[in-house]
């Protein structure tokens, strides 16, 4: 199982974080099994990317609240063994009857056997890679996994460092532009914030056992709002927040959701909170563009013009370039945002709150 190609995948995904579906594929592919997964473990929420096969038994794992119930990682950690754990090692196969996970969950599945490893990230999250089985997983094919371990473990560790310091950089970005910014968990956590949000006034926001905590009763409650709307993607729900302090002038608060696949796995904000004295401004929206999704400074310029249903023609004028650079760029732009065209970028930009 350990070709140059596979290895060459799982270090490209070092640095593209989307590339680990293309590794749970292969693995899945070479492996002749019913699917692989890569989820968190012990977080404020369950996050899992994993091949099709696997869709079904995952959303019952992740909504059926079956995470709770799940002894297989702490017998996992309890056996201590490196790389590879599989059911072998931690079920006996009565339990298929008398567990409550096992017998409710994985035997309806049909998930009789698999081999599973944990990888620790920076916030203290375990994330857990599971290739899954219709029956007890064969040495033989364990110990192929185990030479893997070392560029698994290499290449993850490298994605959350990555996926974090990508987040860092953007709260910095709005912080040189003078954007009072954070990064917030599912539940409100205060992931990161840059020097301009640290300094609000206690008046206004304030840090509550790691929990942002707004002063004014109706903006914590419109906060609130915004994360739950954001942890069920409900995009179109979030709105603009008017905040009130009692030593500051009025704001608005934005929660702009942090969009993105397996990058949800590497880091576990979920929102960036902005506090503006009035819109967002195309100067605000074009820094947000290029820090989230690597855009240059001048495609996050055009992004923003697109945004405002504006024709190729008027984007050639307003951007003072010429058309065909405009449709380079464009082709960049939906690339980077993975969109397919100017109708969804405008509504991923609406959903950031960035667009008209």
């Amino acid at each position: 199982m350990q070709n140059h190609d596979l290895l060459d995948l799982i270090y490209e995904a070092a640095l593209d974080a989307d590339v680990w579906s293309k590794i749970l594929n292969r693995l899945s592919a070479e492996a002749g099994v019913i699917g692989a997964t890569l989820f968190t473990v012990g977080g404020e929420r369950t996050t899992a990317l994993n091949t099709p096969g696997l869709d079904r038994s995952m959303e019952d794992f992740i909504v059926g609240g079956w995470d709770a119930l799940n002894p297989l990682p702490d017998r996992i950690r309890a056996k201590g063994i490196p790389g590879f754990t599989t059911d072998r090692d931690v079920i006996q196969p009565h339990e298929f009857e008398s567990n409550e996970f096992l017998r409710g969950f994985r035997r309806p599945w049909g998930l009789l056997g698999f081999a599973g490893m944990a990888m620790q990230d920076r916030e203290g999250r375990a994330l857990a890679l599971s290739i899954e089985t219709a029956e007890s997983f064969s040495p033989e094919a364990a110990a192929r996994l185990q030479l893997l371990v070392p560029h698994l473990k290499r290449s993850a560790g490298l994605s959350m460092r990555l996926q974090y310091t990508r987040l860092e950089q953007t709260i910095d970005v709005l912080d040189q532009i003078g954007c009072p910014a954070a990064a917030v968990s599912a539940s409100g956590k205060c992931v990161a914030a840059n020097t301009r949000f640290e300094g609000l006034p206690p008046g206004m926001v304030g840090n509550r056992f790691g929990q942002l905590v707004f002063a004014d009763a109706a903006t914590h409650r419109g906060f609130q709002e915004a994360l739950a709307a954001i942890r069920g993607r409900r995009f179109a729900d979030i709105r603009p927040i008017p905040c009130r302090g009692a030593t500051m002038a009025p704001a608005i608060v934005y929660c702009m959701p942090l969009l993105g696949n397996a990058r949800d796995l590497f880091v576990s904000a979920v929102a960036l909170v902005i506090v503006r004295s009035g819109q967002v401004t195309r100067t605000v929206a074009a820094a947000v563009l290029a820090s989230m999704f690597g855009l240059t400074a001048a495609e996050a310029r055009i992004a923003t013009i697109a945004a405002t249903g504006a024709t190729v023609e008027e984007i050639v004028a307003r951007a003072g370039t010429s058309r065909e650079t405009v449709r380079s760029q464009m082709k960049a732009i939906y690339a980077k945002t993975e969109t397919a065209g100017r109708t969804e970028l405008v509504l991923l930009l609406q959903r950031l709150h960035l667009g008209p």
